[in-house]
């Protein structure tokens, strides 16, 4: 007799809390990575990860690049879901002190880089606010770029559900 032992390995859920007193930070339920963008660095393509209740803003820092700065920098395929509704987790950008709100301080909330060949990622966000944002092009000068931005290629596949996003 052949006996065959299957053992699959599922990734676990990489949590986020914005008040987070845990000094350890690995995304576990118990010691949540207190930045959804730490998270985000830790996932591998396919991972969920559960942000907690709360407002993330540019006070937990931000990436900048030639796109302009951007609280939440995504390029591989996660998904990010709130834990309890876009009424309780939002992901706040910065308007810049300018008529438009859009120069060289502003913070856009999200930018998602897409693959210019091949196959791009899919990114599913879903159940967040996302409000305040906006951003200047730092290559091009350009301010008319928003909250939540695809940018660079044209292959992959962004989801919003249940999202909500304003000034």
């Amino acid at each position: 007799d052949v006996v065959l032992l299957a053992h699959a390995t599922f990734a676990a859920d990489i949590y986020v809390q914005a008040d987070s007193q845990s000094a350890i930070e690995d995304g576990s339920s118990e010691n949540p990575f207190k930045t959804i963008q730490a998270a985000v660095d830790k996932a591998s393509d396919g991972e969920t990860i559960v942000i907690g209740d709360g407002v993330y803003d540019t006070t937990d820092g931000y990436t900048s690049n030639g796109n302009g700065k951007s609280l939440l920098y995504l390029q591989r395929s996660v998904t990010l879901v709130s834990r309890n509704g876009a009424a309780r987790t939002a992901l706040v950008g910065l308007r810049d002190q300018t008529e438009s709100g859009l120069g060289a301080n502003a913070v856009r909330c999200v930018l998602v880089k897409l693959a210019s060949s091949g196959e791009g990622p899919t990114i599913v966000l879903k159940d967040l606010t996302f409000r305040d944002g906006g951003a200047a092009d730092a290559a091009t000068g350009a301010t008319g770029r928003g909250g939540v931005v695809c940018a660079t290629g044209s292959n992959g596949n962004v989801f919003f559900v249940n999202c909500a996003i304003s000034n």
